[in-house]
């Protein structure tokens, strides 16, 4: 084993390698790229995952780099060659499937050389796609298994590992299309090798220096999202904005769609360096944007109950797509515990934990919060409308919810202009959004900061009746972002802003409230109207009210952590 891919004192060793490979369409690709260099030339549609999140994407960046006279801490020249195909519309920030390379939604994929070649064993159309090594060099990380010593059985956990690294484990390894670690050793039969990539391909391949790696990746996000999707930003769009839903009219004495301001994101963003030696420029670009944005602005928040990060990722095209353009930001975050609904609407507005406000349960109707950020929108005078559930009635007002007296009442003290509380979990989201809509229309002024607050309910109601894992709960991400679709050009048209989030996530067994990351992991997905994509976000569900008061003018802070 070569001494890179083991633990001096043997606590580790790694059993197979990846190394970023190019999946070549030939048939859409008359000249097959074969470096890096001759990549970046090309017009070649390159898809490299989702960047900052996923290890083989981040690998890619790095790989690209080495290539073009980088390493771990200089990835510039891989941002720059990267950021011109984000100008060229060539970029594409989806994880690649079998389904997308059948589909050619790409022209170059770039992935391990593992999946590459399990990839293509898989399509019907295998001979379109060749796989290959770039030629002017790669980055090769590896895989290691771990034995737990408190395992009821070690020595079986023991032996496993021995195989794995015998002769007939590593060519099982092989015929998997894994690169063994032992492969100089191996007696590989003819069958085996054609089933991986050439070794002679993999001279310019280093393996990557994972201490470094580990410090210099972190910064990787926040480049990839100014230097490269920003580089690719759309700043107007023109033509009739669509009608609120599918079908829907404009209502009578509502501003036309050719009256209303029909460019969306018209503020140019901050200027941004145009080279630097280090990625560090990242951060220096974020707080010019972060600078030049209005600390006054007119917001909606959308609290979309029960939506997991995962979810939002994987089936929220739309909102998928203006992240790919440069024109929004995505984190994920772990929600507070414990992973309910009311404790966590508390949370949401309140800036604190739920052992700190006390709402610690579904059942505690009728109790009131003791201060929240709609108070401090009544102390500046800041207009709010909001569309929510009942229970944030009865955290607001301190009294239980009656859907004959209070559906339209507004809690006194807390800067809401118009409020519609909903308390069936069936009701609509289109309906709700229509609510909402309605709501910001009629009661909140042209000029000067306001709050949109919307919080519909179906992710939450298709978890709840078919689990986090089924077909209707990804169905209900898929309207949401669909109404979306409809909405958010009519809002920045307006120089509105959209922070979405949710309150927890959703677990397979049709429940939530624990300590697992499906229950916790939830969405927040900062779309401005202007561009000014490079604000620091929350990094906790506590510092969101903060975050919104922020936005909307109001230093004032509530006690909750950015951090």
């Amino acid at each position: 084993m070569p001494d890179w891919a083991k633990d001096a004192d043997g606590h580790w060793a790694l059993a197979y390698t990846g190394t970023i490979a190019f999946a070549v369409n030939r048939k859409r690709l008359k000249d097959v790229p074969r470096s890096w260099q001759a990549l970046f030339a090309s017009k070649a549609r390159v898809m490299i995952g989702e960047v900052g999140r996923a290890a083989q994407s981040n690998a890619a960046v790095l790989a690209a780099a080495v290539a073009l006279g980088g390493d771990e801490t200089k990835l510039q020249p891989a941002l720059v060659a990267f950021a011109q195909i984000a100008k060229d519309k060539r970029l594409i920030g989806t994880n690649a499937t079998p389904a997308l390379m059948e589909r050619a939604e790409a022209d170059v994929f770039l992935l391990w050389d593992f999946n590459a070649l399990s990839y293509r064993a898989k399509l019907p159309n295998a001979a379109d796609y060749e796989v290959l090594i770039p030629s002017d060099g790669s980055i090769t990380s590896g895989y290691t298994t771990i034995l737990n010593r408190w395992a009821p059985h070690p020595n079986a956990a023991m032996l496993a590992r021995e195989y794995i690294f015998s002769d007939a484990g590593q060519m099982n390894l092989a015929r998997g299309h894994a690169r063994p670690i032992r492969i100089a050793q191996l007696p590989l039969p003819p069958d085996l090798k054609a089933l991986l990539v050439p070794e002679a391909q993999y001279a310019k391949a280093r393996a990557l220096k994972p201490a470094v790696w580990t410090e210099e990746v972190k910064k990787l996000p926040r480049a990839w999202q100014r230097e490269v999707l920003g580089a690719a930003r759309s700043t107007t769009s023109t033509g009739p904005l669509p009608p609120p839903f599918p079908g829907a009219s404009t209502s009578a004495g509502a501003p036309s769609p050719t009256a209303a301001a029909a460019t969306i994101s018209t503020a140019p963003p901050a200027s941004l360096p145009t080279s630097s030696s280090s990625i560090d420029a990242a951060a220096e670009a974020a707080a010019a944007i972060a600078q030049a944005a209005d600390p006054a602005r007119k917001l909606v928040v959308l609290l979309a109950d029960g939506l997991r990060a995962d979810t939002a990722r994987d089936y929220m095209g739309y909102l998928q797509a203006l992240n790919e353009a440069g024109r929004a930001q995505w984190r994920s975050l772990r929600c507070e515990l414990p992973s309910l609904s009311r404790p966590l609407y508390a949370t949401v507005i309140n800036g604190e934990p739920p052992l700190t406000h006390g709402i610690l349960g579904n059942g505690q109707a009728g109790q009131q919060l003791a201060h929240h950020l709609f108070q401090r929108l009544d102390a500046q005078g800041v207009p709010a409308a909001v569309a929510a559930y009942h229970w944030f009635y009865e955290l607001l007002a301190g009294e239980v919810f009656d859907p004959l007296r209070h559906r339209d009442a507004v809690p006194t003290g807390c800067g809401i202009q118009a409020a519609r509380w909903y308390w069936e979990d069936d009701y609509p989201d289109s309906h709700l959004l229509a609510d909402a809509e309605a709501l910001r229309r009629a009661h909140l002024p042209v000029q000067g900061p306001s709050l949109l607050f919307i919080h519909p309910m179906g992710p939450d109601l298709a978890g709840h009746v078919h689990g986090g894992e089924s077909t209707q709960y990804a169905m209900s991400a898929r309207k949401l972002d669909m109404l979306l679709a409809q909405l958010l050009p009519r809002w920045q048209a307006d120089g509105f802003d959209l922070l979405l989030t949710s309150d927890h996530g959703m677990n397979a067994d049709r429940m939530h409230g624990g300590p697992l990351p499906v229950e916790r992991e939830v969405p927040l997905v900062w779309v401005p109207h202007d561009g000014a994509v490079g604000l620091e976000l929350p990094e906790r569900q506590t510092g969101i009210a903060d975050w919104i008061l922020a936005r909307l003018g109001i230093k004032d802070a509530m006690g909750g952590a950015l951090a």
